[in-house]
């Protein structure tokens, strides 16, 4: 949900709290009437956070397409959300795709789950987002690993996308800046 959206449905319970209140005290039918108005604008709320487009949304949309194309097996899927400038560690864009292409077509990963999202710093008017997040990838080459913490940067594109800089996969259960090596592609 939007940032917005918490203060507001506070204020509309506050609203529908009161109204209650004056109703159950004076039995009079316009306050019933109101808690109705109020209600129907609670959904109105609900209903504009819960479809209205948002940069977080953009940035999971494309975090969940990659992890799609790799279940697909489908490199174009995925690196159509890196940006033009993607960097991971000494590899461009290009050099990391032709490292990866052969792992996603391969299948040395089946599936790759998003567990859950931890960290959305979104900057609009920098066109940046460092976002954080639980992904637990399955296959022959994956083992036991319960999961990582990938930590990413987005910007948005002159497109007006959101597409993945840069990332780094950590051990979640380790305190540590240092990042985790990909088999075959470091």
């Amino acid at each position: 949900m939007p940032d917005w959206f918490t203060p507001v449905v506070v204020i509309l319970a506050l609203i529908e709290l009161a109204l209650l209140v004056a109703f159950w005290t004076m039995r009079n039918r316009k306050y019933a009437a109101a808690m109705l108005a109020v209600g129907a604008a609670f959904v109105a709320v609900w209903l504009i956070a819960r479809f209205l487009p948002t940069d977080r949304k953009a940035i999971e949309s494309a975090i969940d397409d990659m992890a799609a194309g790799v279940k697909n097996r489908n490199p174009n899927q995925i690196f159509a959300h890196l940006a033009k400038d993607f960097r991971f560690r000494s590899l461009d864009k290009d050099a990391f795709q032709r490292l990866a292409e052969s792992h996603v077509r391969g299948g040395t990963v089946d599936e790759v789950r998003i567990l859950s999202y931890e960290k959305f710093d979104i900057r609009k008017g920098e066109k940046k987002a460092d976002v954080e997040f639980q992904v637990k990838p399955f296959g022959r080459a994956t083992g036991e690993t319960l999961y990582y913490l990938c930590r990413a940067r987005f910007v948005l594109e002159a497109d007006d996308k959101w597409r993945m800089q840069t990332f780094e996969l950590y051990n979640p259960f380790v305190e540590s800046n240092r990042a985790i090596d990909i088999p075959g592609v470091n």
